[in-house]
């Protein structure tokens, strides 16, 4: 590297963690938690990653997409944003209507260390960028509570239809997932139309070898009367229903360490 000067840091393996040289961004963990929703609402930036309770049966995710928004709700958005809530959509065959239901998930929130008030604390050691902006802050780093990222995927690496190639099987069924790219429910309640992007908690194996948890994004158009709000010729069918041929999100696996 043709600049010498900096601060560079390496775990015991090597990798690098930290490179001053770099203009990286320093990401702490703000909040580790089980439940429906995050304690507060998200800022610009932060990174939501959740995971499957472990006390949960694994029949019971077989038919749930998993998905997480900080301003919808089951029933459509809220006046003001919220905290950042975790949905379930279960996906029932057709002529019965769906369901969309809070989950309780493990959960763990990552924000910049700009946003951690560190007013309280004289000592630690700060990084900034040629232009200001802060790029570290050992202030903001809590004891006990650290990530590694495990698992990058950039975005359009995966297809919404989780059964044709490439299948999005994401490897880890016990690992945090980021939820970030999950755009939540929208329901188009004058055609009884709904599109829902998450992941379904299932080991799926296929021709391309691909395992669970697995992406799956569409937009499902049901009967004209009742559609997925209850009644008479709702439900989703293979014939309404259109996958998303790329998700555009970048998707990360990580672990508390």
């Amino acid at each position: 590297m043709s600049d010498d000067h900096g601060l560079v840091v390496k775990n015991n393996n090597g990798g690098v963690m930290f490179d001053s040289r770099k203009g990286m961004s320093s990401y702490v963990v703000r909040e580790i938690g089980t439940g429906v929703e995050t304690s507060f609402t998200l800022n610009d930036g932060d990174m939501v990653f959740a995971k499957r309770p472990s006390s949960t049966s694994n029949n019971w995710w077989t038919d749930k997409i998993i998905f997480g928004s900080s301003t919808l709700g089951p029933l459509g958005p809220p006046e003001n944003p919220r905290s950042y809530g975790f949905y379930a959509f279960t996906d029932l065959s057709s002529g019965v209507s769906a369901e969309v239901n809070p989950v309780v998930m493990d959960y763990f929130v990552v924000t910049h260390a700009k946003n951690i008030d560190v007013s309280s604390e004289d000592y630690g050691l700060i990084v900034k960028n040629s232009d200001g902006t802060l790029q570290f802050d050992s202030r903001a780093i809590k004891n006990g509570q650290h990530f590694l990222i495990t698992d990058y995927y950039p975005p359009r690496t995966f297809d919404g239809d989780p059964y044709s190639a490439p299948v999005g099987g994401l490897g880890d069924m016990d690992g945090y997932w980021s939820m970030n790219w999950t755009t939540g429910l929208d329901i188009a309640n004058d055609v009884a139309a709904i599109s829902v992007r998450g992941l379904k908690w299932i080991g799926v194996s296929s021709s391309a070898g691909a395992t669970g948890p697995v992406i799956e994004a569409f937009f499902d158009v049901g009967g004209e009367e009742g559609g997925f709000d209850g009644g008479e010729g709702g439900g989703s069918t293979v014939s309404t229903r259109t996958y998303e041929n790329r998700i555009n999100g970048m998707i990360l696996g990580a672990e508390l360490i």
